[in-house]
């Protein structure tokens, strides 16, 4: 009775022994997977952050360009409004000349006119 309680209490010994090493395999293999999950994930976010900070300045650089577009645009119709005020006025002034000359010529064909009748 005793041969055999000893007997099946070595079998339950070497039954917890292989059990026991399947185990420690399975919690080897579970640390090795969650090591390598966690060096990806990390990969993951080092890669994000860089294109997160890519995109960033990418950003800032097309917000600089469009600042820059935008002043020259401003400072190209400032400058147009006053070529166009400049040639109005110009304009305004041949105008003004213009209708000098013509009632000029006006004055001068009746001049020339009143001699050539009397």
């Amino acid at each position: 009775e005793l041969e055999t309680q000893i007997k099946l209490n070595d079998e339950q010994l070497a039954q917890f022994n292989i059990q026991q090493e399947s185990n420690e395999r399975k919690t080897n293999e579970l640390k090795q997977s969650f090591t390598t999950a966690q060096t990806e994930l990390t990969s993951l976010m080092d890669n994000h952050k860089s294109e997160i900070d890519q995109l960033k300045l990418a950003k800032n650089e097309l917000h600089s360009e469009l600042q820059s577009t935008t002043e020259l645009a401003d400072l190209k119709e400032e400058a147009l409004t006053k070529e166009r005020d400049e040639l109005s006025l110009k304009m305004k002034d041949t105008v003004s000349k213009l209708m000098g000359a013509t009632e000029e010529c006006n004055m001068v064909k009746l001049q020339l006119s009143e001699s050539l009748e009397a």
